[in-house]
C-alpha cells in the first residue's frame, strides 16, 4: 500500500457522554481544583451553563477566603523570620561587645548588625556613616 498504508486501519475513538455532577459540594471542589472560574469551557465541562449559579458564586467566596488565608500565613511567616533575624542580630552584637579587646567579627554576624540593628539605633545618621567610609 506504500508509505502512509497503516493509517487506513486506524479506529476513531467515540466520545464519552458528559458527566454532570448533581451535588454542591462535588461541584465547588471541582471547580476549585481546575481552577475554572475564568473559563467558560470549563464550566460547561462541570455542567454548569448559567452563569450567575450559586454553585459559581460559592466556589469563588471560597477562592478568595483561601487566597487571603494563604496571604496572612505569609505575612505571618515573614513577621516570624523578621523577628528570629533581630534576635540572631541583637545576639551577634552582644557576642562582638563582650569580646572586648578582640575586633574581629564575623562577616555573618556583621551583615546582620548592619542589616538590622543600626537602621534602628541611628535611622537618620546611617547614609552619613555610611557615605564618610
Amino acid at each position: 500500500m506504500g508509505f502512509n498504508g497503516n493509517i487506513l486501519g486506524l479506529k476513531v475513538e467515540n466520545a464519552q457522554p458528559q458527566q454532570i455532577i448533581t451535588e454542591e459540594e462535588k461541584l465547588i471542589n471541582e471547580i476549585l481544583q481546575d481552577n475554572a472560574m475564568n473559563s467558560t469551557g470549563c464550566l460547561d465541562k462541570c455542567g454548569i451553563q448559567v452563569a450567575n449559579t450559586s454553585v459559581a458564586t460559592t466556589a469563588a467566596l471560597q477562592k478568595i477566603k483561601s487566597i487571603k488565608q494563604k496571604k496572612t500565613e505569609l505575612l505571618e511567616a515573614k513577621a516570624k523570620k523578621e523577628a528570629a533575624t533581630k534576635v540572631d542580630a541583637f545576639n551577634a552584637f552582644k557576642k562582638t561587645k563582650e569580646s572586648g579587646a578582640d575586633p574581629s567579627v564575623k562577616a555573618k554576624d556583621s551583615k546582620k548588625i548592619l542589616k538590622h540593628l543600626l537602621p534602628n539605633w541611628l535611622p537618620m545618621k546611617r547614609f552619613q556613616i555610611i557615605t564618610q567610609v
